[in-house]
């Protein structure tokens, strides 16, 4: 416990975050709403396999088979690194999504050891084209932890990549002042109800018509629920093993004028 909080303290002083620590400390007098938002995913989740049939059979069937040679590797690498950063994700679907709308400006919050981020990075080298910002910050109770995230990362694929470590509050300003756009967003971060309020208002304004809105573990908080009821949003909702992800297609377009 000791070492815990040891470490805890230097990653804050080392990272000069004090702003985050605060809002973790706030986020834990949340009203839980994981049962009500669970129960919400389950009413209204939608078969995968059939959903990404029903987009193109054909590229489903390969890309299942193109990520079956990328999750080997990905776990060979992630033997080397604490289970703390494994976090597991919806990567099937994530690939299937970039390859099949081809983003170009692509931004993910959370990213850990980095799976997510090699499975967007293959989709991108496929495609021939797309670029991927990836905001994280390092764990607090894990020492030198900067060195563990995106570690599965491959180097070839680092030239289609931005990696910041400062935390959502930063590292999103940051991108949106490079790429103007964003055409997909894998929100995967801070899962706490204000920690989505806070991104999804921060880059709303830059989705295009025809951007893709993918978060994970909506089964916390109420949040992605209220969102697409709020604004009257067309939305998916998948199971993946006992999490849940929220897709929301043509998110611009959807948001106009709302």
């Amino acid at each position: 416990m000791f070492k815990q909080y040891k470490n805890i303290l230097l990653n804050i002083i080392k990272n000069r975050d004090f702003t985050t620590l605060v809002e973790k400390i706030k986020n834990k007098f949340d009203s839980d709403t994981s049962v009500e938002a669970k129960d919400w995913a389950k009413e209204n989740k939608t078969n995968l396999e059939n959903f990404c049939k029903t987009k193109d059979k054909k590229l489903w069937e390969d890309c299942l088979v193109e990520f079956n040679k990328i999750e080997k590797e990905i776990l060979i690498r992630l033997k080397k690194i604490p289970e703390k950063y494994h976090c597991p994700a919806n990567l099937p679907l994530l690939y299937f999504l970039i390859r099949y709308f081809k983003p170009n400006q692509i931004i993910e919050t959370g990213v850990a050891a980095g799976t997510s981020s090699e499975t967007i990075l293959h989709a991108i080298k496929k495609n021939g084209s797309g670029f991927l910002y990836s905001s994280d910050l390092p764990y607090y109770k894990v020492k030198n932890a900067e060195k563990f995230i995106g570690s599965v990362v491959s180097d070839d694929l680092k030239k289609f990549w931005k990696l910041d470590i400062r935390g959502d509050s930063l590292a999103l300003d940051n991108f949106i002042s490079l790429c103007e756009k964003i055409d997909f967003f894998h929100y995967d971060s801070n899962k706490s109800y204000s920690g989505r309020d806070f991104a999804i208002k921060k880059v709303s304004k830059y989705f295009m018509p025809n951007s893709i809105l993918l978060m994970d573990d909506i089964q916390d908080n109420i949040y992605f629920k209220n969102f697409v009821k709020e604004y009257k949003l067309e939305f998916k909702v998948f199971k993946f093993k006992d999490q849940y992800v929220g897709l929301i297609e043509k998110i611009g377009l959807q948001l106009k004028d709302k």
